[in-house]
Order: C-alpha cells, then structure tokens, then sequence
C-alpha cells in the first residue's frame, strides 16, 4: 500500500491508545514533524532523512504538551517503544514479500552472492530486521544500510557510498536491483553501480 496510508493506520492505531486525539490528528502532527526533522537534518548538512525513534520523541514532546502527561504519555521512553512497536507492527501487517524476489534472493546465496539491503525508509536497521525476519528474508541478506541510520539516501546518492565505503568494495563490484528509476537506477549508475 501506499506508504502514508500505513502511517495514517499507525496514527489511528495511536489515537486509540491516547483517547481524545483523532487519528487524522495525530497524522497531520506526525507529517508536521516529519517535515521539520527533514528540514533540520538537510540543515545540519545531511540528506533530508529522519528516524522512527527520533519522530516518536517529538511527537511525545508535543503531544504531552497538549493532552498532559497521564496514560502513555507518562514517559518519553514508554511512548517511543509504543509508538515505534505500532509502526512496526503495521507495517508487517501491510507488508507483502515478492515471492520471485525471494527465490531470486534464496539462489543467489546458494551461488555465494553477498545480498545487501539499500533502502530509503525511516525505520532504522534494528527495527527493520524483524520485519525481514517475519517475511523470511532475514538469513539471506548480509548487510542493512537504511537511510534513517546514515542520514544520506539513495535518492541522492550518498547511501551508496556509505555502501562501498562499508563493504570497502568499488562500486563496479555490486549490483543494484530496485524498483524506483530514479534512486535505484540513476543514482546508483551514478555511482558507478550496474
């Protein structure tokens, strides 16, 4: 699906567990935020990337302003493990493996192929492995690098030198497969990457 419709899900989902906040509330607060963490990290000179425990923070600061500090709203840390638990839980409830990618993925780690995981996304690694891990991709791929964890993407390209420069490969050793033109064809051709 759509990836805003799974987090107007998950702010329907939260607006539940704080009772008088609606979920297209918490939605328009959580895009309000959104766009000011990526504002902030292209400010500090990074792509315009945020992270999910970074997103639940402030919309814990904000929300315990406006509603007061009672129920889930006690705790900073409480909040953020809820709220990033219900991301999650979401996504791997929305979520479908494409199952010719997965055979793909199963064949190349039988020839010896390292298989990597490149992905624009702002669940960062250690939230993101148990959704490989719930759709039987977790063995199969040897390395994660998610935009949220580095502050740079593919979109602009930078991710993929994060890349090279962690498996301390060129980029003429790796292959990219992708479905975006532009983040996985582009610019990882701009990168030097087939």
């Amino acid at each position: 699906i759509a990836p805003e419709h799974s987090k107007k899900l998950a702010a329907n989902q939260l607006s539940l567990l704080l009772g008088g906040i609606t979920g297209a509330t918490v939605y328009e607060l959580r895009r309000e935020l959104e766009i000011t963490l990526c504002k902030e990290s292209a400010e500090q000179g990074r792509d315009p990337e945020f992270s999910l425990p970074d997103l639940g923070a402030r919309m814990y600061q904000i929300t315990a302003t406006l509603y007061g500090q009672s129920g889930l709203l006690r705790n900073e840390r409480d909040f953020v493990d809820c709220f990033c638990g219900i991301e999650i839980a979401v996504e791997k409830l929305v979520q479908r493996p494409y199952l010719e990618m997965l055979e793909l993925l199963k064949w190349l780690r039988q020839q010896s192929i390292s298989i990597c995981l490149v992905s624009d996304f702002y669940i960062p690694q250690n939230f993101f492995e148990p959704m490989l891990a719930h759709h039987g991709f977790a063995e199969l791929i040897s390395e994660i690098f998610i935009s949220a964890d580095y502050g740079a993407s593919k979109g602009s390209g930078k991710l993929y030198s994060e890349v090279c420069q962690r498996l301390r490969c060129r980029p003429g050793d790796l292959w990219m497969v992708g479905d975006n033109s532009h983040a996985d064809k582009i610019m990882a051709e701009r990168a030097g990457i087939t």
